[in-house]
């Protein structure tokens, strides 16, 4: 477990440092954000799970895909980093620790897939649940890396990867080991990854009308110039 945990930390800095330059954040502000991210990504999955089972003990991923623009945020004014940008760094980094884990998940044994059938000698053969959700994270990495450097994604790459991750999630988690449902008669993860793609579609629709505002009160703002120069 620690052995993995400091794996993912270290592919966390690598993937920030790669990309910090792109968002104007200098390298000991990344590093501290990186052992933020770390350090309150773990805790944000802590509380999840103590939420989910009232006692301590261990992580719901999910925890740190909702709860850390709650923290980040902040951090970000005080670091005096437009919080946007800090938030779009954060968010692949975040995605391949999830990957990480999800492969430590494999070795320790949980987060098993559904029986899919027996084989021939009687052994149950069961969805590799924990070794497809870290391979598909990373593709959606990859893909999302590629998206990165367009302006339109600039300042909602974190809500587009909670959305991404989100309904990858939904997917998944059907072909996960059957669990007693928590609310609404879902399981867990499908509430979790359900309630990440709402918010994160949510917080896209701000940004796209936040968008659309400054497009349109800049056509305003060039109309009112053109109509003063005609006047001149």
């Amino acid at each position: 477990m620690l052995y993995m945990l400091s794996l993912s930390v270290a592919l966390l800095l690598a993937l920030m440092l790669l990309r910090c330059k792109r968002y104007g954040i200098v390298i000991w502000k990344t590093i501290l954000i990186t052992a933020l991210v770390g350090g309150l990504g773990i805790l944000s999955t802590q509380v999840l799970y103590f939420i989910e089972n009232s006692e301590w003990g261990g992580m719901s991923f999910f925890g740190a895909v909702l709860f850390l623009p709650l923290i980040m945020t902040p951090m970000a004014l005080l670091l005096k980093i437009p919080a946007a940008d800090m938030m779009d760094l954060i968010s692949l980094p975040g995605l391949l620790m999830f990957a990480v884990m999800k492969v430590n998940c494999f070795f320790s044994g949980c987060c098993g897939g559904r029986v899919l059938g027996v084989s021939g000698n009687g052994t149950p053969l069961a969805f590799p649940s924990q070794i497809v959700e870290a391979t598909t994270t990373v593709c959606l990495i990859v893909v999302l890396l590629f998206f990165e450097h367009r302006d339109k994604t600039r300042a909602k790459l974190y809500p587009i990867s909670m959305v991404s991750y989100g309904l990858l999630r939904f997917v998944l988690n059907w072909f996960r080991e059957p669990g007693d449902a928590f609310l609404f008669g879902m399981q867990k993860g499908t509430l979790w990854s359900a309630i990440a793609v709402v918010a994160g579609a949510i917080w896209l629709m701000i940004l796209h009308n936040r968008d659309l505002d400054r497009q349109l009160e800049t056509i305003r703002n060039r109309k009112a110039s053109s109509i003063e120069e005609e006047r001149e």
